[in-house]
């Protein structure tokens, strides 16, 4: 039996410090790395979380995971080193 992930609804615990953060926050709960009651508390509302909160929070990350795609990150990746080294985008 093959399990399809995709109709899953997850809860997804991020760092605030993850490069990914700025991007998924509106998706996740957030948690500092640093700060370890915090991170148990974050671990502990994903488990506890609803059913209808969890598909609903599931939903927004696909959603947020759908509109971009991986040239375009990376396209943005590259606009970006090039702004902060002075070098003239290839866009």
């Amino acid at each position: 039996m093959e399990l399809n992930t995709s109709r899953l609804s997850r809860t997804l615990v991020l760092s605030t410090e993850a490069g990914a953060f700025e991007e998924l926050h509106a998706a996740c709960l957030p948690l500092h790395p640093f700060d370890v009651t915090a991170t148990a508390h974050a671990l502990h509302r994903a488990l506890d979380e609803d059913a209808s909160s969890r598909a609903e929070r599931s939903g927004r990350l696909a959603a947020l995971a759908r509109a971009r795609t991986p040239d375009a990150w990376l396209a943005d990746q590259f606009a970006a080193a090039a702004v902060s080294s002075g070098v003239s985008s290839p866009r």
